[in-house]
């Protein structure tokens, strides 16, 4: 999800008669991570939690050189948990336009930072389990938008979750769904013996999406 990437919420007119039914970017945002997999993670210790502080003790050195940017625009940085503090950060600085050399990535007080890894996790614990929760209201609002201009409309849970959060489809058609949901339970029902991948594995390429 991108700054530049136009709302789409709300687009109906029940969701948007809501009072407060606004969601901010760091909402919307929220609700495209993997609450199954993260789950596995933090139950299984894994390194990979270690990204999180990397990338909140970043953008702070970030606001510090740059107090007026909002949001940095800090890109994944693949194998970010492979690596110390000072590597991942000067892979970080220059997609802000900042150099490395200029920030000290050693100092104590960068050291006190990454100490509090558990409650950078914790915090964004937090924020995993509201994320079903936005997630929810904007696949309804999608849902609502399409039965307002008449269509029969259904959300469905297509595989497990495991394989990839974005795992509900939501159909809709002119006629009743009696024979289109009959056709995607067939289909459910053939891949229910299925294992999701392994940590670190990339799922397979599911065939619909939600969103």
């Amino acid at each position: 999800m991108k700054l530049s990437t136009p709302p789409g919420y709300p687009l109906s007119s029940w969701v948007s008669a809501l009072p407060g039914h606004e969601l901010s970017y760091r909402a919307r945002e929220s609700a495209c991570h993997a609450l199954e997999q993260y789950r596995g993670r933090l139950g299984g210790g894994s390194p990979r939690l270690r990204a999180h502080c990397y990338r909140a003790v970043l953008e702070t050195l970030i606001r510090g050189a740059q107090p007026g940017l909002r949001r940095p625009g800090v890109q994944t940085v693949k194998k970010a948990h492979a690596l110390s503090f000072p590597q991942y950060a000067r892979l970080g600085l220059p997609r802000v336009g900042l150099d490395p050399a200029s920030i000290p990535l050693d100092s104590d007080a960068v050291g006190t930072m990454l100490e509090q890894q558990h409650k950078v996790v914790a915090f964004f614990s937090l924020t995993l389990l509201l994320a079903p929760l936005v997630e929810t209201l904007i696949l309804l609002d999608q849902l609502l938008y399409l039965r307002e201009r008449g269509f029969h409309c259904a959300l469905v849970p297509l595989f497990d979750p495991r394989f990839s959060p974005r795992n509900l489809v939501l159909v809709a058609a002119r006629c009743p769904l009696g024979t289109v949901l009959a056709g995607l339970e067939e289909e459910d029902g053939s891949e229910d013996e299925a294992e999701p991948p392994p940590e670190g594995q990339s799922p397979p390429g599911p065939g619909h999406q939600a969103q």
